[in-house]
């Protein structure tokens, strides 16, 4: 059986007129506080057990879980910290590895083995 929703004209005119960057934002919102409910169904935990974690009170960690709340770097930070998981993860863009630099002439130099410079003495006889 499909559930069919009904959404009033004036309501989804409404929302078409969102712009695109708040959408995104909210969509953030809501994907971070569900990231916290599951940490904290995988973990057994509550919404007191994270408030005690994180030294707030629970009213804050509900407000979290609300998905309207706009965190910032330092509260995520927190909430990591205290599930002891990563909720938000950046893609972070690596250089490509360098090629080994071909050595200078002194390197070069400095790494070649030389040899001791032989001495050779063109004695010449002894004149008495």
């Amino acid at each position: 059986m499909t559930k069919v929703y009904y959404m009033d004209p004036m309501f989804k005119d409404a929302l078409e007129k969102v712009p695109p960057v708040i959408r995104k934002e909210v969509g953030f919102s809501f994907d971070i506080a569900k990231r916290i409910y599951d940490i904290l169904k995988k973990k057994g935990w509550s919404k007191t057990d994270l408030a005690k974690a994180t030294g707030k009170k629970t009213p804050v960690v509900t407000k979290w879980m609300s998905g309207t709340h706009n965190f910032t770097m330092r509260t995520i930070a927190e909430i990591e910290v205290a599930l002891g998981e990563e909720i938000v993860s950046v893609k972070q863009s690596r250089p490509k590895s360098k090629p080994t630099p071909k050595p200078y002439v002194t390197d070069f130099l400095a790494q070649r083995k030389v040899s001791e410079p032989q001495m050779s003495y063109n004695k010449e006889p002894d004149k008495e």
